[in-house]
């Protein structure tokens, strides 16, 4: 076991190193938090305007709105902005080994076969952990703001640090589960462009699950909508975690590790 771990964080660090030293990732990092960035001020922005018009109004100000009105919807579209992300960075673990004629060395290694997914999906967690903290700022530096104060009531409001733990929480349980999905992909390819389109289409069909729910009815609605990844994230965004979501977020998970580790077993005995 201790063996088997030592596997995995090698191949983990390995893997780390490349994703450091390309382009690709640096790119993709770039462009989640330019959009995810560009999106929490919209939302921001959108949710002081209706404040403003509150105030002005001589209503009372929602001081949960701030979470609902702009962390929730935030981390919807951040949630739905990984959908496009990932499959750019999930491509290279395997195809670009088999690209490279690696591939073939590290199947002969002493590493297990469990040891190379889990050492290939350690890599893509740290990285889906990376983002999410990135990302983290938006609502942090919110949080500083508010905290300091400008004597003013439109802007004031309260910042739930709970409740955003549970929702970034969120985000990256469905990061992970992903990673894993784009793992398993590019597991069935050596090349990068077919490992990625794959990827995209397994988001894709996980992105439309939801309005495939809504024009289905009985237990196939309640099934579609279950296996969707994107909308369990608005209960974590709002602080509801539940044991039955966690568990899907695992399962989905550990399934598609399982089906990558019977596929590079399949390979190395071939």
């Amino acid at each position: 076991m201790i063996a088997m771990l030592q596997s995995a964080w090698v191949i983990c660090r390995r893997e780390l190193a490349g994703y450091v030293n390309t382009l690709t990732f640096w790119v993709m990092a770039a462009v989640f938090l330019f959009f995810s960035g560009s999106l929490f001020v919209t939302i921001l922005q959108r949710w002081s305007m209706d404040q403003v018009d509150l105030y002005r109004s001589g209503s009372l100000l929602d001081d949960t709105n701030l979470m609902t009105g702009v962390f929730v919807p935030w981390m919807d579209g951040a949630a739905r902005m990984l959908l496009f992300v990932l499959p750019l960075l999930t491509m290279r673990l395997i195809a670009e080994e088999k690209r490279n004629r690696t591939w073939e060395l590290l199947l002969t290694s002493p590493a297990s076969t469990f040891a190379i997914a889990a050492g290939k999906f350690m890599s893509i967690a740290v990285v889906v952990a990376v983002l999410c903290g990135l990302t983290f700022i938006f609502p942090a530096l919110t949080g500083v703001f508010m905290a300091q104060g400008s004597g003013d009531a439109v802007v004031q409001g309260s910042l739930d640090w709970l409740t955003i733990a549970s929702g970034f929480t969120g985000l990256f349980l469905m990061g992970c589960a992903l990673a894993a999905m784009g793992l398993f992909w590019s597991s069935l390819s050596d090349n990068l462009v077919v490992s990625a389109l794959l990827s995209f289409s397994g988001a894709l069909l996980v992105a439309i699950l939801p309005a495939i729910a809504a024009a289905a009815s009985g237990v196939w609605k309640t099934l579609l909508e279950h296996a969707a990844l994107t909308p369990h994230i608005a209960n974590f965004a709002r602080g509801y975690v539940s044991t039955a979501t966690l568990v899907y977020y695992l399962t989905f998970t550990l399934f598609f590790l399982l089906l990558t580790v019977r596929v590079i077993d399949a390979q190395r005995w071939e």
